[in-house]
């Protein structure tokens, strides 16, 4: 299968860092609550075949769990 999304991580300023590619984008979630696990903030999943954008910020829980903190599409 050819990997379809593309995660980014959303800094200051509009700047993205890439942080990699998937097939699915439940991983590409996954992926990201990993990684905001010890970097909370904004990241993008991008679909190349359909160019959808969706930003995902995410927190941390005073119990140190990952926290939606909001979701939406560009």
């Amino acid at each position: 299968m050819y990997p379809l999304y593309d995660m980014y991580k959303l800094g200051d300023h509009g700047s993205a860092t890439w942080m990699g590619r998937t097939e699915s984008y439940n991983v590409a979630l996954f992926e990201i609550e990993v990684t905001a696990a010890r970097a909370p903030g904004d990241y993008l999943i991008v679909n190349e075949q359909t160019g959808q954008q969706n930003i995902i910020s995410l927190g941390l829980s005073l119990d140190g769990y990952v926290t939606p903190i909001g979701r939406r599409s560009r």
